[in-house]
């Protein structure tokens, strides 16, 4: 909508009641002496003098459109008034301070008057329909703006409408796009050309990777040594598989009457196919002198490796005997399978050790198992003791 100039006029008499014929009226800028544009018609199409001059009667006429300051001076330069900030706005065309819908012709529509339903909380024009909570327009007409110096001549530009197939269009006055274009389940973004546009439908799991010099692309991160990246239905996993694995024995386990090793329910690790890893397992244990522990591990098939013992009483080909047991010592093995024994002195002495080794797995997964039996059969029980524990931690490469 454009704007239109108001009427000013003012008849300007002394105090005897005598006009001031021929008086001028300066108009300014407020605040200011630059000259600020009056009219001589309401369209603004002509401006006026610069001052403007009274007629005989003393009257002074105008048409304005914008905020003034009056400098009033008689015929003889003798100044009257000297007026600030004197708002003479002008009128707008079409509704006023309202949404204003024009259609492909770039006029506006016939239907001018809004509907306001209280009850369905609704802005329409033309005729009601049963939407709620909307401003409601017909197809090929648009909401427009339009800026607050436009000329009289400029109109209102268009911001966004339907067109003539019901379809949602931004910027239509411009290079806007419909909504309908874009694609389905793909985010917005500004283009360089400052257009709204949207990129391609993503896979599963991909987020969208920003470029410095083009259009940001769907993509799964890369995965790094160690890390997995998993897609899936709005999902995006991350997996660090260096973590480390940690065990411990929350009771104590007993051997008795037997030499046959026998696999810890707590003390193990699952490890996968083709894996390096490496392990330590710090073990407690007790054992009659003479009779001692044996401990090796139960492992997936096709796994090799080695590991060894460090404490007082591991045993070289067998347990060492009470009279040694102080002392410290290490054995180790070739294979994961193959026993060690370890020493002990009676019921409640208490033993610890260090057990250090390393597995590689080959093509089949499955768990590194603790294993443990008595070393010599007997009545009197050997035992892996509470709070033994254990950590693997997987190699990559």
């Amino acid at each position: 909508m454009a704007t239109s100039a108001r009427f000013w006029a003012a008849q300007f008499i002394d105090t005897n009641g005598n006009p001031y014929a021929g008086v001028k009226v300066y108009h300014y800028t407020s605040g200011t002496t630059s000259d600020l544009d009056v009219y001589r018609d309401k369209g603004k199409t002509t401006t006026d003098t610069q001052p403007i001059l009274g007629d005989s009667q003393g009257v002074a006429w105008f048409y304005g459109d914008g905020n003034y300051r009056l400098r009033i001076v008689s015929a003889n330069d003798i100044l009257l008034y000297d007026w600030e900030d004197v708002q003479i706005t002008g009128t707008r065309s079409g509704t006023p301070k309202a949404i204003v819908f024009y259609g492909s012709d770039n006029e506006q529509t016939e239907d001018t008057s809004f509907l306001y339903d209280s009850v369905n909380k609704r802005l329409a024009v033309g005729t009601a329909t049963n939407l709620t909570e909307r401003i409601v327009m017909p197809n090929n007409s648009f909401l427009g703006a339009e800026r607050s110096t436009a000329s009289s001549t400029e109109g209102a530009k268009k911001i966004i409408g339907l067109n003539a197939s019901d379809l949602i269009s931004l910027d239509p006055d411009s290079l806007g796009i419909l909504l309908s274009t874009l694609t389905a389940n793909g985010l917005l973004y500004n283009s360089a050309s400052q257009l709204l546009s949207s990129m391609v439908a993503s896979a599963n799991g991909q987020i969208p990777i920003g470029s410095a010099s083009g259009i940001p692309a769907w993509a799964l991160p890369t995965a790094g040594t160690g890390i997995t990246v998993t897609g899936g239905a709005n999902t995006l996993t991350i997996t660090n598989s260096v973590v480390p694995k940690f065990a411990r024995s929350t009771s104590d386990v007993s051997y008795t009457s037997t030499e046959v090793l026998a696999s810890h329910t707590e003390l193990k690790w699952a490890v996968g196919a083709n894996e390096t890893w490496v392990f330590l397992v710090c073990l407690r244990w007790e054992a009659a002198d003479g009779v001692d522990l044996k401990v090796a591990f139960d492992i997936p098939t096709g796994t090799t490796g080695m590991f060894g013992v460090i404490g007082a009483g591991v045993g070289i080909g067998a347990a060492q005997d009470a009279t040694s047991i102080t002392n410290l010592s290490m054995q180790n093995t070739t294979t994961l399978t193959t026993a060690i024994p370890l020493g002990g002195t009676g019921a409640g002495e208490v033993h610890t050790g260090i057990m250090l080794g390393y597995c590689i797995t080959s093509g089949a997964s499955g768990n590194m198992t603790y294993q443990a039996a008595q070393n010599t059969s007997n009545a009197t029980a050997s035992k892996t003791l509470t709070s033994s524990w254990l950590i693997g931690l997987k190699i990559v490469t």
